[in-house]
């Protein structure tokens, strides 16, 4: 039987726990987890500006939540890949490359990354599939009590509803192991780029700032919240 890889396109979503994507019906034989970050990003908005999209204090913040979840990939037998350009261009050359089984994302409403969902989709390889999923969500669309074309016209209205009608799904645990990273034989090299090196200025970024990033910081040692990327 020939080995399958899939390829887990992360983007807002950086954690293990209550995340669909790490959760498969027929399981891989390799796994690739991805991150791309957005060239765009390092470029101004407007024309005539000087200052980049992403600024130093959300560039931390991202790093330090990459950090942690590759982290916890090791932990599971996998790893994570970064990479720096236009994210539809760097997903579809990997699924060529790896001749991967399918593309696995969240769906997100930006409209840039829409656009990049929907440029992956038209242009990968025919053997790939693209599954988008919804992820970071109280409730699911399809749980709904009512299609988006009706919905209720106030908030209350829709907060009535739902409260009536929907059930909170209990949170999802994290896999205990995941498949391993693909073999150097399938195409891919093996040699992972640190997210230090990918990300220029970010050593210097940790000793100066004080925000921190990822799931374990979701709350204080004083029991408040602070910012993060978890659910």
């Amino acid at each position: 039987m020939n080995s399958t890889i899939d390829i887990v396109w992360l983007r807002d979503d950086l954690r293990i726990a209550d995340n669909p994507l790490f959760h498969f019906a027929t399981p891989p034989c390799y796994l690739l987890c991805l991150y791309v970050l957005d060239e765009q990003w390092f470029s101004p908005l407007f024309d005539g500006e000087s200052t980049p999209r992403i600024g130093p204090a959300r560039l931390r913040f991202l790093w330090q939540s990459l950090m942690e979840l590759r982290g916890e990939l090791l932990q599971r037998g996998s790893d994570l890949l970064v990479r720096i350009g236009k994210p539809s261009d760097v997903v579809i050359e990997l699924a060529s490359t790896l001749n991967a089984r399918q593309i696995r994302v969240a769906e997100h409403a930006g409209v840039e990354e829409t656009a990049h969902v929907r440029a992956v989709k038209e242009g990968l390889p025919s053997q790939t599939a693209f599954d988008c999923l919804e992820s970071g969500r109280l409730i699911d669309q399809s749980s709904l009590p009512f299609g988006l074309e009706a919905l209720p016209a106030s908030f209350s209205s829709f907060r009535r509803s739902v409260e009536s009608e929907c059930t909170v799904p209990a949170s999802g645990c994290a896999p205990v192991t995941l498949p391993p990273w693909p073999e150097a034989a399938r195409g891919f090299h093996r040699s992972k780029p640190s997210v230090s090196r990918a990300l220029p200025g970010i050593p210097m970024l940790v000793k100066v700032m004080h925000i921190k990033g990822g799931v374990s910081s979701t709350w204080a040692p004083e029991g408040l919240p602070v910012a993060s990327t978890g659910r």
